[in-house]
């Protein structure tokens, strides 16, 4: 064969193996698929970028409006991923439209990878954002998605491995259900592992903000913002092996479509670390173990909680119920370990508690060199019952931080009652001042059990340490060990045998400390470590501004104003709690009103009827707001009562107390204060209600939990009443 032959047979060989060269392509609103994607000439529409894009090519898109959905025709591969892009972050917005499998979305990744989604604002005049099936190895990231309506989760991801979703805001799902109210989800997470969701803010949905299911494993939330604002922050059923840490919990409530505003931690042998969970206006996080349908029971166990901050939330800072009767067999909530966290000032209208413990939790689950502190010294934070609370007294074990570990030493020891000191909680900043008890007062999270030397340690509990679940650019834990501070990193947890891989060799003795990296003698509680902000080590929760809502604890003008009208929405579709109301339900009615063009009609479906519906506001000071004014028309014979709620206490217990209604109602063995009369002769009436009034049956109240319409059980099938222009004022 001559030479020239011989050339060309190796060329033919070797040139389809050699990448072909990325290309760089552009979209504009006022450009053309004819043209050649260049900068000069433009394509007009997404389709178009679906169609051409091949590994390693990246299109931008310039400022201004596209309908269609990013469904890139072909994957990128590793090193070489097919990029979408806006050329000014939030310059290109998109509309949405049909994906080729018939899905309102913006964005849809099927069977794709190695797709990156970069710098968009995405606005869907119908349906959802994105949709993600068995897509691996992508990253959406620089994205605003707002404004979702008419779908149920508008970003659902299933079968995902290996994604990066980074610095998104996800905010307002506007799915309205029958009542008017605000429903559905708006991110939910199967069968999908190893991702890693760094810095998402998810704000405003109505039934489940953000969900990783059973089915999720070894998947981490980091620096993320849950404030929800309309309901729950996020629901996790039983997800195993999950890292949640540097987040931000915050603006829960329980809202219309959310069932009640508790976000749901149910987690295994998982890790929840330097976290802020505070001013959340329900209670802020909870176990409460279930069994629903045919899926495994959701529980909580063996999982890690340490160096955490709760402050001032409405209700208890942690709430843990096992499935079933007071001895359940097996237990579901089991095995859990919180430590090193402060809890403070929580439950400001009850008892201060910082734990709703019940009594049939496993006694395994530990709460070890926490502070757990009321709002002034020897608060008995912690409650440990099965009944729940009487009409006006709630018994039980009701102990402060020194009585649990006295009186349950088994699951509580070395916690402490003291005032946190916190740098500026008004401001929220609870970093530590330099003279607060919580500075060096953290105590090891684990020992070695054997004394030796080499890169693998035997510890008493590897649970508590994260190795960096196998993904790709993520770096395991550095831990401190023994008096002397040595450093290492952990490579890999084995939390069947207890031992810990690090990437250098040390000398450990049995007992030695193993810590999570501090400045000081030993670390500081909670979620700030002091002096630690210049080690590049050192990662910390970020609240930036703009997040608290103004409440009736420092507004002037009513806040809580509902008036069914849509163009005042969002006004009233998250307050309303029509849920889970015993043969009982609402409609939004525009056939009468007390003012404007809709009403609320409250109806009966059967006979033994509550007649109910409840709204619960944000810090309700009945001092600087004790007006309640509305609209109402009942007609002859139909009961409806008046209620107030004050906050569950010992003093209190449910709280509940009638204050008035129609000759009708029934308040059984309630409190009961005959003060207002609500006419039922089938017109328009209005009445305003003065909130101290429940002063009389429970002196000592300040803040109230709920407003609510209800009668106890005796409503009829086919009974009804409407009300409408509700408000919350200042006293005149």
């Amino acid at each position: 064969m001559e030479i020239r032959e011989l050339l060309t047979a190796v060329l033919l060989v070797l040139i389809p193996a050699l990448p072909l060269a990325a290309a760089d392509y552009f979209v504009s609103p006022t450009g053309d698929d004819a043209g050649a994607g260049s900068r000069e000439r433009p394509w007009l529409t997404i389709a178009k970028a679906n169609a051409t894009l091949q590994p390693g090519d990246t299109v931008t898109f310039l400022d201004g409006e596209y309908a269609g959905v990013i469904e890139p025709a072909n994957s990128g591969t590793e090193g070489m991923p097919i990029t979408y892009r806006a050329e000014n972050r939030l310059g290109a917005v998109i509309t949405g439209g049909q994906s080729s499998d018939g899905m309102a979305l913006c964005a849809r990744l099927k069977e794709r990878e190695h797709i990156v989604i970069d710098g968009f604002m995405f606005l869907p005049t119908a349906g959802g954002w994105m949709q993600l099936d068995a897509a691996n190895y992508c990253i959406i990231r620089n994205c605003r998605m707002e404004n979702a309506t008419r779908s149920g989760s508008p970003i659902k991801c299933t079968n995902c491995h290996y994604n990066r979703y980074e610095d998104l805001q996800c905010w307002r799902a506007n799915n309205t259900g029958v009542w008017g109210h605000v429903s559905g989800d708006l991110w939910n997470n199967f069968a999908s592992s190893h991702n890693i969701f760094l810095r998402v803010h998810i704000s405003r949905a109505g039934h489940r903000p953000f969900g990783q299911w059973f089915d999720c494993e070894y998947n981490v939330i980091r620096g993320c913002i849950f404030d929800c604002r309309w309901g729950r922050n996020f629901e996790f059923f039983s997800t195993p092996r999950l890292l949640v840490e540097q987040c931000i919990i915050t603006n829960g409530f329980d809202g219309s479509g959310s069932a009640d505003g508790r976000a749901k931690l149910f987690i295994i042998d998982s890790i929840f670390r330097r976290n802020v969970i505070y001013r959340n206006h329900y209670g802020p996080l909870v176990i409460n173990a279930y069994k629903y349908e045919d899926l495994p029971t959701f529980g909580m166990m063996r999982s890690r909680l340490y160096h955490n901050t709760w402050y001032r939330n409405h209700e208890y800072g942690y709430e843990m119920v096992d499935n079933g009767d007071q001895n359940p067999d097996p237990h579901y909530v089991t095995g859990n370990i919180f430590q090193n966290n402060i809890f403070s000032y929580n439950d400001p209208g009850g008892d201060g508690l910082s734990l709703a413990l019940y009594s049939n939790i496993a006694e395994n689950n530990e709460f070890n060199h926490n502070l757990l502190y009321g709002d002034k010294p020897g608060c008995k934070t912690i409650r440990y019952d099965w009944v729940f609370p009487g009409l006006t007294e709630w018994k039980g074990l009701a102990m402060s931080a020194e009585e649990a570990n006295e009186l349950k030493p088994r699951q509580f020891r070395g916690n402490i009652d003291a005032e946190p000191g916190f740098l500026d909680p008004e401001a929220d900043d609870y970093r530590l001042r330099p003279d607060s008890p919580c500075i060096d007062a953290g105590k090891p999270l684990a020992r070695v059990t054997r004394e030796g030397q080499g890169r693998e340690v035997a510890v008493d509990d590897a649970r508590w340490f994260y190795d960096g679940f196998g993904i790709p650019g993520e770096v395991g834990d550095l831990v401190f060990i023994g008096q002397n501070k040595t450093q290492a990193r952990v490579t890999r947890t084995d939390i069947d045998t207890n031992t810990l891989a690090l990437d250098r060799d040390i000398t450990c003795a049995r007992g030695d400390g193993v810590y999570p990296a501090h400045v000081g003698e030993a670390p500081d509680l909670g979620a700030y470590e002091v002096g630690a902000e210049a080690r590049d080590w050192y990662a910390a929760p970020v609240i930036p501004d703009g997040l608290r809502i103004e409440t009736m604890e420092t507004a002037t003008k009513p806040v809580v104003v509902t008036d069914f009208e849509i163009e005042n929405l969002e006004q009233w579709h998250y307050y309303w709690n029509f849920s889970r109301q015993k043969n009982t339900d609402a409609r939004i009615d525009d056939t009468t009103a007390g003012s404007g063009v809709r009403s609320m009609r409250i109806f009966a479906t059967g006979d033994g009827a509550i007649m109910s519906c409840d709204i619960r506001p944000r810090w309700w000071d009945i001092d600087r707001f004790p007006t309640v004014r509305l609209s109402y028309r009942i007609p002859e014979g139909v009961p409806v009562g008046l209620w107030l709620h004050a906050f569950r206490s010992s003093t209190t217990g449910r709280g509940a107390v009638c204050i008035g209604g129609t000759a009708a109602r029934a308040t059984g063995s309630f409190p009961h204060i005959e003060k207002y009369t609500l006419i039922d002769d089938d017109r328009w009436h209005e009445i305003v209600l003065d909130a101290r009034t429940i002063r009389e049956a429970f002196p000592q109240v300040k803040l109230l939990q709920m407003f609510r319409f209800y009668t106890v059980e005796n409503g009829a099938e086919g009974q009804q009443y409407w009300f409408d222009s509700f408000s919350i004022e200042p006293e005149a």
